[in-house]
């Protein structure tokens, strides 16, 4: 996990992000704090992009992929910033290099045998548990029921599961035909203790094949924000998408947009860690909510019932009429109490920031986005909850005039070590035969950093991103 966060208004957008990175396998885990979450999209325009979920996209470092990408748009522009998140999906979908097909198999295989692990066996074993705490034993063909009757519960759900919009109609049937040698044998390896066959076969076949259609989203699904001005726009604007890899060419992705303009004029978005930044904006944690909102609603809705079944004067056609009165009458009364409830925290806690947030500077702006992320820092150091979240805080915020500008951040290297890298960080690739320095020329160094550029930016005012 990870805490993100990005405070947006008119004149810039702020990004802050943790440095922490889980690693590891199914069992075992091992976090590291020298993650970097935030870079530049372009190395000339006011684009940023932050990363959150997993580190990677099908085996390929998120980093590595940003720079390709930023290596090969060059100095293009784009009018608008759904334009540049268009081409870099474009780019990404594109890239057979990066994704060939031995390794969309793999996903296909990887995925399959994740979602089988973590949702349908545990499920089984956990009823089987149950029955074996009841009974004290359990027979083979009693596990075999509960197999079938776990698969049919899962294939219903998937019945609902609404079709992404990224992906072509016949996608899962298409990814059923092209890996199916691959699903089988996931199935075959994760649920060989049990003797699946027939209409339950079937239907976790087809489970399997849904996984990359459907609206569901593993744990190897990755955040992406893309935030920043398009050539064109007066104001910045957000847009998250999560991706979770490629099956047979095609990218399950999904997409949220957000922008300020004239009539919403300040905008905050938590990433990832999200309950502080929520109790902060709301005035109360997201669990209380829901846990207050939910045994509300379950006293109101038992109410009736009681107060008719006290009524014995009542036969039973009038008990019916008066339960059916009653039930309209106790869910107009929550939907007021929580529009009521909605308006108080938008007046008192929401309003008040955004009113706020509208008119930051940006050096205010990126103060606040450290504070958010520094939130969720603290509550996990002062909590028993496993710590996913760690300092140091990388901040960022872009704008128009200035375009992108590191606040403040981590290096892994020693700047003064490492004058190349700062001098060839605007090298375009066609340029680099005429930018190499002859033998009688040498490059003037200042303090071990090329003359015109600073470790702490370049010479635009962007410090540069390794």
């Amino acid at each position: 996990m990870t805490a993100e966060v990005v405070v947006m208004n008119r004149q810039a957008v702020a990004l802050a992000a943790d440095s922490a990175v889980t690693l590891g396998r199914e069992h075992e885990r091992k976090t590291f704090t020298s993650a970097s979450k935030i870079f530049t999209l372009s190395k000339y325009r006011p684009v940023a992009i932050m990363l959150f979920g997993s580190a990677s996209l099908m085996g390929v470092p998120w980093e590595t992929v940003i720079k390709m990408y930023r290596r090969d748009v060059g100095r293009a522009a784009f009018g608008t910033l759904e334009e540049y998140s268009a081409h870099f999906l474009r780019w990404l979908k594109s890239s057979a290099s990066l994704f060939p097909p031995s390794e969309q198999t793999r996903h296909v295989s990887e995925t399959v045998r994740t979602f089988l692990g973590r949702e349908i066996l545990s499920d089984i074993q956990e009823e089987v548990e149950v029955v074996v705490g009841e009974k004290g034993r359990i027979t083979e063909a009693h596990i075999g029921r509960i197999a079938k009757r776990v698969i049919a519960r899962h294939y219903e759900k998937w019945e609902s599961f609404v079709l992404l919009p990224c992906v072509p109609e016949n996608h899962a049937s298409d990814v059923l035909s092209v890996y199916r040698d691959a699903i089988d044998g996931m199935i075959a390896e994760v649920m060989r203790a049990f003797q699946l066959r027939g209409k339950a076969m079937k239907q976790l076949t087809l489970i399997c094949a849904s996984l990359f259609a459907k609206d569901f989203w593993g744990p190897q699904t990755s955040g992406v924000v893309i935030a920043g001005f398009g050539e064109d726009e007066p104001f910045p604007s957000v847009r998250v998408w999560d991706i979770e890899g490629m099956a047979n060419n095609c990218m399950k992705y999904r997409e949220h947009t957000a922008a300020v303009d004239f009539d919403s004029s300040a905008y905050i978005a938590p990433f990832a860690e999200r309950a502080m930044v929520y109790t902060f904006m709301e005035g109360i944690d997201p669990t209380l909510s829901q846990l207050m909102q939910a045994g509300l609603r379950g006293i109101l809705e038992d109410f009736p019932e009681m107060v008719v079944e006290s009524l014995s004067s009542l036969d039973e056609g009038a008990k019916q009429a008066t339960l059916e009165q009653l039930g309209t009458a106790t869910e107009r009364l929550l939907e007021e109490y929580e529009q009521a409830v909605a308006d108080y925290r938008r007046r008192f806690y929401a309003g008040p920031v955004l009113d706020v947030v509208d008119m930051l500077p940006k050096a205010e702006l990126a103060a606040m986005a450290e504070s958010l992320v520094s939130l969720t820092l603290v509550k996990r150091r002062v909590t028993w909850e496993y710590n996913t979240v760690a300092p140091p805080i990388d901040v960022a915020v872009v704008s128009k005039g200035d375009g992108f500008v590191w606040i403040q951040r981590k290096r892994y290297f020693d700047a003064d070590l490492n004058p190349q890298f700062f001098a060839n960080y605007y090298r375009e690739p066609d340029d680099e035969e005429e930018e190499q320095p002859s033998k009688e020329t040498s490059v003037q160094v200042d303090g071990g950093v090329p003359a015109g550029l600073h470790p702490g930016g370049s010479a635009t005012g962007e410090e540069t991103t390794p």
